[in-house]
């Protein structure tokens, strides 16, 4: 045996716990919720390159897990980190895809808890207009 798990009773299959996540694309394992947000998270990657010419630094992390708070337990879209290249200061900034309507107000909240937040909408899913409102939001 090579590490298989053998379940006798099964007769060769076994049921297992699993699910579906959607990805970024099929070289960047990045899991992503929607288009929308697959959109959102292209536009980040081409900021990212137009920001670094900048002299900022943008570090973009997916969380798949939940990020604990005194108020409970939430998720960001995205949590960006952006280091100046000139001051090395370090700021972060959540960045929540809002694809339809508006979060609730807890869940708003609670990721104010983690860091500052700026909300995305389908008008920002242009590079050009994404950089504009990091560069605003980071300001360093």
């Amino acid at each position: 045996m090579r590490g298989e798990v053998v379940y006798p009773e099964a007769h060769g299959y076994a049921p297992l716990r699993a699910f579906a996540q959607p990805i970024y694309s099929g070289r960047r394992f990045i899991p992503v919720n929607s288009e929308f947000e697959r959109d959102v998270l292209r536009a980040l990657l081409e900021a990212r390159r137009e920001l670094a010419e900048e002299g900022l630094d943008i570090f973009v992390e997916k969380p798949v897990f939940d990020h604990l708070t005194p108020a409970g337990p939430c998720r960001p879209d995205f949590l960006i980190e952006a280091r100046s290249g000139t001051t090395g200061e370090i700021r972060q900034l959540i960045l929540e895809v809002l694809e339809f309507g508006e979060p609730e107000v807890h869940q708003r909240e609670r990721l104010r808890r983690v860091a500052p937040l700026l909300t995305v909408t389908p008008a920002d899913r242009n590079a050009a207009h994404l950089v504009a409102r990091l560069s605003d939001a980071f300001a360093l």
